[in-house]
């Protein structure tokens, strides 16, 4: 899957949640920057902060 496509997927997930990067980060116990550089896959996902969305 290329990035602009896996973006634009994550990004419609997270509209159709209704949830904002504060609640999914609040939620997961990650920083909401963090989790909004995932979605734009602007970082990478650590071992450990894998764990959390499993």
């Amino acid at each position: 899957m290329k990035k602009k496509e896996l973006v634009t997927k994550l990004l419609a997930a997270r509209k159709d949640s209704g949830k904002t990067y504060d609640e999914l980060g609040e939620g997961l116990g990650l920083c909401n920057v963090y989790i909004a550089q995932l979605f734009h896959a602007q970082a990478q996902l650590k071992p450990e902060s894998e764990a959390k969305l499993v």
